[in-house]
């Protein structure tokens, strides 16, 4: 099932810094980073970023909850394959885990900034369920 593993720490600690430069989305000014992409098992980890913004996500955006947490499970997919009920099911508890369930038909734009975040877990949680 995998797990999660946050990053706390006061204002301006580099928190953001160091996930974008583990994920290689920004280059270090000096020296290397090294992130073991290989679990203990062999399988190979996947990690998923929310950056701070997303609560600040286009408000016009005509997608729903639902529609965007699928999105998780689409690198699985393919272009032309179609979500099963193991999909729909991932789906399902991951925003049942965060009590969003609820809100699966409402437009990103009319969530809270909280629940923008939440959204954008459990996106990346349905990714890593699909695994």
């Amino acid at each position: 099932m995998g797990e999660f593993i946050s990053i706390t720490g006061s204002n301006g600690a580099a928190k953001s810094t160091l996930l974008k430069l583990m994920l290689g989305l920004i280059k270090p000014w000096r020296g290397s980073i090294q992130f073991n992409h290989v679990l203990s098992d062999g399988t190979k980890a996947t990690v998923g970023y929310v950056p701070q913004q997303v609560a600040s996500f286009n408000a016009g955006f005509p997608s729903k909850v639902i529609e965007l947490v699928r999105s998780g499970c689409y690198s699985e997919l393919g272009l032309f394959r179609r979500f099963t009920s193991r999909h729909e099911h991932i789906v399902e508890r991951s925003l049942k885990q965060v009590d969003m369930w609820e809100y699966r038909n409402r437009k990103i734009g009319e969530l809270s900034g909280g629940q923008k975040y939440m959204w954008g877990m459990f996106r990346k949680k349905a990714m890593a369920d699909n695994k």
